[in-house]
């Protein structure tokens, strides 16, 4: 069992029932016809145009086409350059390329073109003239795309697509002197320009108007109103110079470095937003009246400067050229004096100059200045100088000749010619030996420290001298304490009183004084009891007296008992040496009228005592000493 095609009539063989070489020839019988067919009737479908994909020059094989319904043509970019024999549209016209080469224009604005009635003399190709009735308009050509001079006269002009009529009519000058030309801008302006004529009669629209010079008399730019024709504008080449004359008077000059007025400006108020004086590129920009006595200046519609009788206050910062200015020509100075002001002395360093010379300058590590810096004197509650964060903490003068140190509205510390005067206590360093919290401008490793507590020491030259506590004072090993001389009423080293210490009235030999008398006096001998006595817990007391001078012997005489002493040992030097000695149990001294004392001394032939007067006249010198009680 076989099935034939409808297309191309191939027997197939059935699968299920066809075998054997029969199989095998049908289908090699189908391939051959496949491989033979043309698409013509019975060798495959027919192509259809959905099939077809032509994508270069179709040859007809010199053939022609037939039963061709219509062709359409696609409109060239435009006219044919190349080939002959062939029809092409262009512009939505039809032409045809002749075997010269030439494109002939076959119909023109819906109608066939060069037709013969009203023929153009020696209108041949490549010039055209053209109508076409969809845009209303007629073209002239030379040649391809190439439009034709016309020479007429008047054109009269009227409004396309309305019946008008008044037309504008565009003439030449009645007995043109010579023929010349004038060329229209190259494009239009991007906004409304006047229309200036170069010498060459180019016309253009770059906003620019070039005029005769003129003169203050005789302005290139005037108004017909002005019979005088003196008021308007005028250039001088002196200069060069711009005149605004009024009535022939120059009322304003403008030169490169100067604009001169001879008359007053008064324009309107203006606004912030609108102000007065503007710029065309930013018309909120400018200068304007805000008041009374004052004017402004805004920027982008905002208040940015004011100016007063009073004062000029300005709402952003009022930054000098970059320049790098010197003392003595500073970026912010006065008009009286330019020397003075404030400048930019070097990167983030502000000067402050007086007379051409720096005065202070100004960092973000320092305010250093040349010459003093004076403040007002302040009080305790507002000091001369304080500090943005404790105004009532710094420094003020309440006195002539003194400066005092304000804390918290009180003053606490004052300094004067003579002396510093501090309210609360000083608390310095601890200090060492070596370099005391407390020292001298010339000697700084003299003065006093901290040593431990409740300890406080004097150095010298870095040595430990004494030391303070609250046992009392020590002296450093070695070390003396050197006090001057003084005297029986004003010892060098006092006491309690001024009149009880000890002094010096003689060089190797000091003394005691109590109450400005002399009690004891201690030289390289020994110690003199001057006056008074040696009291024993309260009681009995010794009064002796030393003495030293001629007495001869047995000068005595018996005498009353002022004091006594019990258990006294005793001897009389005679010539530096002991020649008598005794012991008794009592001794008594008694001063005399005049002054002179008597002593009782043992003599060489007796155990009594006797009295020796001072004022015997031996030769012999004798000396009591009391050696032990």
């Amino acid at each position: 069992m076989t099935t034939t095609t409808p297309n191309m009539d191939l027997v197939l063989p059935d699968v299920s029932s066809t075998v054997g070489p029969t199989w095998a020839s049908l289908l090699n019988a189908a391939l051959e016809a496949v491989d033979a067919h043309d698409h013509s009737t019975n060798s495959g479908v027919a192509i259809t145009p959905a099939g077809l994909n032509i994508n270069a020059n179709l040859t007809m094989g010199d053939f022609s086409l037939t039963s061709l319904g219509s062709a359409d043509l696609t409109d060239q970019a435009s006219a044919l350059a190349s080939g002959s024999r062939r029809i092409f549209a262009y512009g939505s016209e039809l032409y045809y390329r002749d075997g010269s080469g030439n494109n002939v224009q076959i119909t023109s604005g819906g109608s066939v073109a060069g037709a013969a009635a009203g023929a153009i003399s020696n209108l041949v190709a490549p010039a055209s003239a053209d109508y076409s009735a969809v845009n209303g308009k007629f073209t002239w050509l030379v040649d391809t795309g190439e439009a034709a001079k016309m020479a007429i006269s008047d054109v009269v002009l009227y409004a396309f697509g309305e019946v008008s009529p008044n037309p504008v009519t565009i003439k030449s000058p009645a007995a043109l002197a010579s023929a010349y030309s004038i060329t229209l801008p190259a494009a239009v302006p991007a906004a409304t320009y006047p229309i200036t004529m170069t010498s060459a009669g180019v016309l253009g629209n770059s906003g620019t108007i070039w005029l005769a010079d003129g003169s203050v008399s005789a302005p290139s730019l005037s108004f017909a109103a002005d019979t005088g024709q003196n008021t308007g504008i005028y250039y001088s080449s002196t200069g060069p110079t711009i005149g605004l004359a009024v009535d022939g008077v120059a009322e304003m000059t403008l030169t490169p470095t100067l604009l001169t007025l001879g008359t007053t400006i008064r324009a309107g108020s203006g606004l912030v937003s609108a102000p007065t004086y503007g710029f065309s590129a930013e018309v909120n920009t400018g200068w304007y009246y805000n008041t009374t006595g004052t004017f402004s200046a805004t920027t982008l519609g905002v208040q940015r400067l004011q100016i007063s009788a009073a004062d000029i206050i300005s709402t952003l910062p009022v930054r000098a050229p970059a320049t790098v200015y010197t003392a003595a020509s500073p970026a912010f100075s006065f008009d009286g004096d330019t020397d003075t002001g404030m400048y930019r002395s070097s990167s983030n360093v502000l000067g402050l100059a007086a007379a051409g010379a720096a005065k202070m300058t100004l960092s973000s590590t320092a305010i250093t200045a040349t010459v003093p810096v004076l403040a007002s004197s302040g009080s305790a509650p507002a000091p001369g100088l304080s500090f943005s964060a404790e105004p009532t903490c710094g420094l003020y003068t309440s006195n002539p000749l003194q400066v005092t140190m304000a804390i918290n509205g009180g003053g606490v510390l004052s300094f004067n010619e003579t002396y510093i005067d501090s309210a609360v206590p000083y608390r310095a360093p601890d200090g060492s030996v070596s370099l005391p919290s407390f020292t001298f401008r010339s000697d700084t490793n003299t003065g006093l420290y901290w040593n431990s507590s409740g300890t406080f020491s004097a150095s010298c030259n870095s040595s430990s001298i004494m030391t303070f506590s609250s046992s009392g004072i020590a002296m450093a090993s070695g070390k003396i304490i050197d006090v001057a001389a003084g005297s029986v009423s004003a010892p060098g080293l006092a006491m309690s009183g001024t009149d009880t210490g000890l002094y010096s009235d003689a060089g190797d030999e000091f003394s005691a004084t109590c109450n400005g008398a002399e009690i004891v006096k201690f030289t390289a001998s020994g110690i003199d009891i001057v006056n008074g006595g040696i009291g024993f817990n309260g009681g009995t007391k010794i009064y002796t007296t030393v003495y030293s001078g001629s007495i001869g012997p047995d000068d005595y005489s018996a005498v009353t008992t002022p004091g006594t002493i019990y258990g006294a040992v005793g001897w009389a030097e005679y010539n530096g040496g002991p020649e008598y000695m005794a012991i008794e149990n009592t001794y008594t001294a008694i001063p005399t009228a005049t002054g002179k004392v008597y002593f009782y001394i043992p003599s060489c032939d007796s155990n009594s005592w006797q009295l020796y007067n001072s004022d015997s006249g031996s030769t012999a010198t004798y000396k009591l000493v009391i050696h032990h009680i």
